[in-house]
């Protein structure tokens, strides 16, 4: 019994001596990081219905509202290109 005993803790000694397998290897992770959009905003405009006179007609301020709804829609365009220049750099 005596013997098993020593047996097994030589087994056991045995064993813490052996040198662990560590490897070391350098691997390269890509981090996104920020960079700021380099684009210019369009100047501030002033749209077609700041200039609606309190005398003019209905037919008049109807089409004012037209000329306001294409330039907002130019505007709008311009945007949506500038945020696209921004957004779409990976």
């Amino acid at each position: 019994m005596r013997l098993s005993v020593w047996i097994l803790l030589a087994l056991a000694l045995a064993g813490c001596a052996s040198e662990p397998i560590i490897e070391v290897r350098t691997v390269e992770v890509p981090v996104p990081t920020w960079e700021p959009c380099a684009v210019e905003m369009p100047p501030l405009q002033f749209y077609a219905a700041e200039r609606i006179k309190s005398g003019t007609s209905d037919f008049d301020k109807i089409k004012i509202v037209l000329v306001e709804r294409s330039q907002r829609i130019r505007m709008e365009q311009e945007l949506r290109a500038l945020l696209g220049v921004c957004t779409d750099r990976h």
